[in-house]
């Protein structure tokens, strides 16, 4: 069987969507030696990736003489290339498919945030998803989602078969891990200039990871519990993006929270991980949410919100809060912090919890998906 995979989001930065790509096809190349698999780039791949050099892995790259962005690629290049180089399936890892159907389809719609909170995207944001991925379900033979939430979001809002979503858990890296090697730690904490007690948030820095409450309830064990803490939000700002400095200058916080807008390796990402004595996610939505998990994975204490996934895949190992209470949040991160018996049970259970999410189970149940559609 020849399955096409569209692989634009592999090196480009697409959040979680690349983490996804990339760990699914690892895990495929170890899985499946029988199938053959045709990898689609819009542009040259930068670099070679361990799995590319397997003999069942190909690669083309299609360009058009001009004009080419996500949609032209989509609706004008990959059809053409197919009607001449046929596929028994193709994967869609991101939300849109061509309005042109040329093989069996399964697509990826690791959430709906577009529908549900259409006021986080602007106007070229809202184009991009709201049309594509709609014709992407009512067109696709199978959708696959990573969380039981999504999945409901998409079956309410879409009105489609239920059989036709199929969930599959994001995995964890086991690059991410406790590590006992206190030279790197040091190096590492020197480098950022860390100082502890230290509260870690990773993600983008946008609307929807609701990084002005946690600011606000940073502020107020400061000011009211009186702790000594520090703050460290790591990621790149996305559009909507808020004002975080100017909040953190006008709560007179400069000294007290810092800012890594840089790319960070998988490495020093483990090594942050490991350094923090809190992580802290207060998404307002998510489809499934991956770095409470790494973090777990790493032994340290989370809290993280109580809507749409993230319960379903913390389950019992993190503290939940709601979100939109400064006061709430603030509440757990003093509690996260200074209540030695939680912080063990957290950290014990967070460990186990990790042990059901791998991206190898990933594969596996992807691999069903595809021969199920011979």
């Amino acid at each position: 069987m020849k399955i096409g995979i569209d692989a634009r989001t592999l090196f480009k930065p697409s959040g979680g969507v690349g983490t996804y790509l990339k760990n699914l096809l690892e895990g495929l190349s170890v899985l499946d030696s029988d199938n053959q698999y045709i990898l689609f780039f819009d542009e040259k791949p930068p670099r070679k990736l361990d799995f590319l050099e397997e003999s069942n892995f190909t690669t083309r790259t299609l360009r058009l003489p001009l004009g080419q962005n996500l949609t032209t690629w989509n609706n004008l290049r990959l059809p053409f290339e197919l009607r001449f180089h046929p596929v028994d399936v193709f994967h869609f890892p991101f939300y849109t498919v061509p309005l042109l159907k040329s093989s069996r389809w399964v697509v990826s719609i690791h959430d709906i945030t577009y529908k549900i909170h259409p006021e986080w995207f602007n106007w070229k944001g809202w184009l991009t998803f709201r049309p594509f991925s709609y014709w992407a379900v009512k067109t696709a033979e199978c959708i696959l989602t990573c969380s039981y939430a999504s999945k409901e979001d998409i079956l309410r809002y879409y009105k489609v078969p239920e059989q036709r979503v199929v969930v599959t858990y994001y995995g964890v890296s086991e690059d991410f891990q406790l590590l006992d090697n206190p030279d790197k730690l040091t190096q590492i904490q020197d480098k950022y200039n860390l100082r502890r007690p230290l509260i870690l948030y990773v993600g983008s820095l946008t609307v929807r990871k609701n990084l002005v409450r946690l600011i606000q309830a940073f502020h107020q064990i400061i000011t009211e519990k009186k702790i000594e803490a520090y703050l460290l939000l790591v990621g790149r700002p996305l559009s909507p993006y808020p004002d975080l400095p100017s909040l953190v200058k006008e709560l007179g916080l400069e000294h007290r929270i810092s800012f890594l807008f840089e790319p960070v390796s998988q490495e020093v990402l483990c090594l942050l991980y490991n350094l923090a004595d809190l992580f802290v996610y207060p998404s307002l939505y998510e489809g499934f949410g991956l770095p409470p998990l790494e973090a777990m994975a790493c032994g340290t204490p989370v809290v993280t919100s109580n809507i749409s996934s993230l319960p379903e895949i913390v389950g019992d190992a993190a503290i939940l809060i709601n979100p939109y209470n400064p006061g709430e949040i603030a509440e757990a991160l003093f509690e996260g912090l200074t209540n030695g018996v939680l912080r063990k049970e957290l950290v014990q259970k967070g460990r186990e919890r990790v042990k059901q999410f791998s991206w190898k189970k990933t594969a596996q149940e992807t691999l069903q998906v595809y021969q199920s559609l011979k």
